[in-house]
C-alpha cells in the first residue's frame, strides 16, 4: 500500500503559550490547492488557504474546534497571530461550491 506524503502535512499556528495549534491540511476537490477547515462562530466550516498571508482577514482562535475569526488590530491576541485567506476568495471554483451550498438550503427549506 502506497502513503501519499501529503495526507500528514499539518498547519501549525504558534501560540501567546508557547505551543503550537496543528490542524490537519487537506485540498481542494476543485483546485488541488491546499486548505485547513475551521469552526465558524455560527458553527459552519470555513475552508481557509493553508499557507499564513500577512494581508489575510481571518484568524484562527483557540477555542476547541479551532474557530476562525474576522482579523481585528484591536484584540490584542490577534496582533502578531499567523493570518489567513479564505480559500473562496482564491479558488477558481469557489463559485460552483456556493451554488451548491444555496441549492442545498433552499432544498431543506
Amino acid at each position: 500500500m502506497t502513503t501519499d506524503a501529503r495526507a500528514n502535512r499539518m498547519v501549525e499556528i504558534a501560540l501567546e503559550s508557547g505551543g503550537a495549534l496543528r490542524i490537519p491540511v487537506t485540498h481542494c476537490r476543485a483546485c488541488g490547492a491546499e486548505i485547513f477547515f475551521a469552526r465558524t462562530l455560527a458553527g459552519g466550516l470555513m475552508p481557509l488557504s493553508s499557507r499564513p498571508a500577512p494581508d489575510g482577514g481571518f484568524v484562527v482562535t483557540m477555542l476547541q474546534p479551532p474557530t476562525v475569526a474576522g482579523y481585528n488590530d484591536a484584540i490584542p491576541s490577534h496582533r502578531g497571530a499567523p493570518r489567513f485567506s479564505s480559500h473562496f476568495a482564491d479558488c477558481p471554483a469557489a463559485g460552483e461550491f456556493r451554488k451548491r451550498i444555496a441549492l442545498r438550503k433552499t432544498a431543506a427549506a
